[in-house]
This record gives C-alpha cells, structure tokens and sequence, in this order.
C-alpha cells in the first residue's frame, strides 16, 4: 500500500487487505500523533450479499474494527449470519468461529 494512503497489506509493497488495515485502524486509534484516515473507501467495497471480498474474516474485520454507517453495519452482520454452518459455526474451524461471534457480538447484531 502506499505510504500515508491509510491502505494497509500484509507486507510493505505488497496488496491492500481490508483485514490488516482495519487492524492498524484499531491499534491505532486514539495514539497521539497518528494520523486519522477517511474509512469510507473500505466501506465502498461492501459487496451487494454484504461481504468485503467474499470474505468471512474481512467482513468481521469492518464490524469489529471500523464502526461502519448502520446500513453498512446491518447489511455486514446479515451476511455473517447467512455463512454460519447448520453445527453453528462458520467454516468448522474454530478461530473464524470466534471471530465472526465476536463481530457480531461488537455490532450487537442477533
């Protein structure tokens, strides 16, 4: 990502994730002297089902991480319940599972 963009990748130079930059947005925050940046280009690439990126950690990211507009908020949730696995969980794996009911938990969303 470029420097001073606010996107951030996974390593220097390399792909923007919606995933690392929330990340950096969350540890970030409130830290004297650090910049604030506009979010809004994260929430643009919401997709139409309500995902970032088709993507159950991206998604989980923008509603733990970013506080998004309530359309963006609800339609986000919306697709994190769809994905859930009749046994409860998203994808059988255990951290994933955490990380979307945490996300939904933050957006207190059912």
């Amino acid at each position: 990502a470029a420097a001073g963009s606010g996107a951030y990748g996974w390593r220097a130079g390399g792909d923007t994730s919606i995933f690392v930059s929330g990340a950096v947005y969350n540890a970030l925050q409130g830290q004297t002297g650090t910049p604030t940046y506009d979010r809004q280009w994260l929430f643009d690439l919401q997709r139409d089902d309500g995902s970032f990126n088709d993507s159950l950690t991206d998604t989980a990211a923008v509603l733990l991480w970013l506080e998004p507009p309530a359309a963006v908020r609800d339609s986000a949730a919306h697709y994190l319940v769809s994905a859930q696995e009749e046994n409860g969980s998203w994808g059988n794996d255990a951290y994933l599972t955490g990380l979307c009911l945490e996300a939904l938990l933050v957006g207190d969303m059912p």
